[in-house]
């Protein structure tokens, strides 16, 4: 029925009660363990949005996500971010914490820092925020915490970033996006990428016990 209202192809990403279901008050972030893998995904600005990075860690014997750790860099334009300080630092010291099987990253303002982390051994997936990336990783994110297949520690800045998120209906599928250019969802992104990492992992795992057997 043709109405003359106008629409939007906008809409909250999730229903805050599905991410409050997935938080376990019980624990918090992980200072440390060598024993497990991490998937971390950057989500880098200089000047306007937050920096955010993120660790995720795939449990094979839950079958779900695990967040580890995360930390926001905000900066200003009158004081942009130094990538080499906070970015950089801050994956080296990840690297010592825990077993980084993937940084994943988008190549245009961390080119530099990616050369230098992969040459001490660092493994880095080039994952450009094209649209058909962030489709495929914010349909993951949702389904994932739809599902409850993620265990994250009580963060509010976290929940606030993520009730501010908003899903974006494009051809190619949805993706999500911020209500307000105010609204910094930097963290949520990372989350994304992360979580989008941790769940191929599982793939990739399972695709070779086939082929072992």
């Amino acid at each position: 029925m043709i109405q003359n209202e106008f629409v939007t192809t906008e809409s909250s990403f999730i229903d805050m009660s599905a991410w409050d279901r997935c938080v376990d008050p019980r624990i918090g972030p992980v200072v440390a363990d060598r024993s497990i893998g991490i998937f971390v995904g950057v989500d880098a600005s200089v000047k306007h949005d937050s920096t955010a990075i993120v660790g995720v860690h795939w449990d094979r014997t839950a079958q779900r996500c695990r967040l580890v750790f995360h930390r926001v860099f905000q900066p200003t334009p009158e004081q942009p971010l130094d990538f080499e300080f906070t970015i950089e630092r801050t994956l080296l010291d990840l690297s010592k914490r825990f077993r980084i099987r993937g940084v994943y990253y988008d190549p245009y303002q961390m080119q530099a820092i990616a050369q230098r982390l992969a040459r001490v051994g660092i493994t880095l997936v080039e994952f450009p925020q094209t649209a058909a990336n962030l489709t495929a990783a914010s349909q993951n994110l949702f389904e994932v915490i739809e599902g409850q297949n993620i265990i994250a520690y009580p963060d509010a800045g976290i929940r606030l970033a993520l009730a501010r998120t908003i899903a974006i209906e494009t051809s190619r599928g949805w993706r999500i996006g911020k209500d307000k250019q105010v609204h910094k969802i930097d963290v949520v992104v990372a989350l994304a990428m992360a979580c989008y990492a941790a769940v191929s992992s599982a793939g990739e795992y399972e695709y070779i016990l086939d082929a072992m057997c």
